[in-house]
């Protein structure tokens, strides 16, 4: 089965009440991979450095955390169960270029994750594959 996947985001709605995680992320990138998860008919996942791959309909409460690149090897566990559990055969990982602050260690855990999952990874640069409308200002502000 094939998942599209993107990273959670900084910019988070602060309601204290749990909510559906392409909700709590204040990303057009997010909210785009979703639009196109749904036009496509395929699965989507965002990766957070908390709770691995959410579902986006997963409520989760506000949070603060950004992976680093010393809990990657900590998380891979649970990626790797979590990509079993999906039956993932490829996932497509819409995300900034690694050399983009923060972003490192995100695609370190879902490149450890897929090889050892057996699950075929396409890294796609979110930029350039989620075509932005003019005026809009980008994809992402984290």
């Amino acid at each position: 089965m094939k998942i599209l996947c993107t990273t959670c985001s900084a910019a988070k709605r602060d309601d204290p009440e749990p909510l559906p995680a392409v909700g709590r992320y204040l990303s057009l990138r997010v909210a785009r991979v979703e639009q196109l998860s749904r036009r496509l008919g395929v699965p989507m996942r965002i990766l957070s450095g908390k709770y691995g791959l959410l579902e986006p309909s997963q409520p989760i409460p506000w949070y603060d955390h950004a992976l680093t690149p010393d809990e990657v090897e900590a998380l891979l566990p649970h990626l790797v169960g979590q990509l079993l559990e999906l039956e993932a055969t490829e996932l497509a990982f819409f995300a900034r270029p690694r050399s983009t602050p923060g972003w490192e260690p995100y695609h370190l855990a879902i490149e450890r994750a897929c090889a050892a999952a057996g699950v075929e990874l396409e890294v796609l640069d979110a930029e350039t594959e989620l075509v932005t409308p003019a005026g809009s200002g980008g994809l992402d502000e984290a």
